[in-house]
């Protein structure tokens, strides 16, 4: 097991009493600008393969227009005439009152992708939760915007365990853990936008800590985490003989963390199902190896996919209302 690492996971750079976005995004190397940009094709490239000489034949590709970072002329995504850019010093501004009457914490932004997804973390500063004493959760606000289509300006509630570093996603309902954020010129508009979000964090942190409280109260056998963890880790429910070598290391390591993570000696998470659902997080945030980013793969991708999937599991297992 690696040596667990602190919030965002290496990405992103620490921000100290910035009090807009823009500041914010200037400060971490991100007040780039994006660049709409014609695209070409050659009208004669195909006929290369007769290895004679052509002069190309440019054309234009009137549907769609490239999307290029000023500051080294890369490509960051090509996009439908119709797409509007939303430059990075703009995208989160939303929630720039909140900072400034000190409902929010500016902390970490950075950029994964080599640019085309941007992200800034705001903490909320009001009371962290307290799962079962000694389990203590902050919260925070992930924003995501992108150049490539893969996200619009995006919100998600991620609460970080202090004891361990595990991030885990709040749920916004039964089939969402992501909330769209819809750009407006209007400066009150976006005010609201911001009051309206933090109100919603505010909503979805006091569930969370329910269903946790719930989870720690229920004892977990560790027959019952076995068969959970090979359900989660085996879709197909193949036998033990025909599990691949990835899919018992994963086994194995859940089993360790179940047991022996940081954090699950603390009364309320050892042997229960709030235990079991930390040894999940923490699998997918420090241990499951992926080929992309951590914060990327943890917040945004598979792992997110996972920990929802456990938690599914287990509130269906011991019938805990979402």
């Amino acid at each position: 097991i690696p040596e667990l690492e602190k919030p965002w996971h290496g990405f992103g750079n620490s921000l100290d009493d910035y009090m807009t976005s823009e500041t914010a995004m200037r400060e971490a190397g991100l007040d780039w600008k994006v660049k709409e940009k014609e695209l070409f094709f050659d009208g004669v490239d195909a006929k290369s393969h007769l290895e004679l000489d052509f002069d190309p034949d440019w054309k234009r590709v009137s549907s769609h227009k490239a999307l290029v970072r000023d500051s080294d002329n890369r490509v960051l995504g090509v996009m439908g005439n119709k797409y509007n850019v939303l430059q990075n010093i703009e995208a989160f501004d939303f929630t720039d009152n909140l900072v400034a009457e000190g409902e929010l914490k500016y902390v970490t932004a950075g950029s994964v992708k080599d640019g085309q997804v941007v992200f800034m973390v705001a903490k909320i500063m009001s009371d962290p939760l307290e799962i079962v004493p000694g389990d203590i959760a902050e919260k925070y606000v992930l924003f995501v915007n992108s150049h490539d289509g893969s996200f619009s300006v995006t919100v998600k509630f991620v609460a970080t365990l202090v004891v361990c570093w595990n991030t885990l996603v709040a749920a916004l309902g039964e089939k969402r853990r992501a909330l769209k954020v819809k750009h407006t010129r209007n400066m009150k508009k976006r005010m609201e936008e911001g009051k309206k979000i933090l109100g919603l964090a505010n909503e979805k942190y006091a569930n969370m800590k329910r269903v946790a409280q719930e989870m720690a109260r229920i004892k977990m056998s560790k027959k019952e985490f076995n068969d959970f963890a090979y359900e989660l880790v085996v879709p197909d429910n193949r036998s033990m003989d025909d599990l691949t070598n990835a899919q018992n290391r994963s086994l194995e390591n859940l089993n360790y963390l179940y047991v022996a993570g940081p954090g699950q000696e603390i009364e309320g998470r050892e042997g229960t199902v709030w235990g079991a659902h930390n040894a999940v997080t923490a699998w997918t945030s420090h241990v499951r190896e992926s080929k992309h980013e951590r914060i990327r793969y943890t917040l945004m991708g598979q792992g997110d996919a996972i920990n929802e999937k456990a938690e599914k599991l287990l509130l269906k297992q011991y019938q805990i209302a979402a």
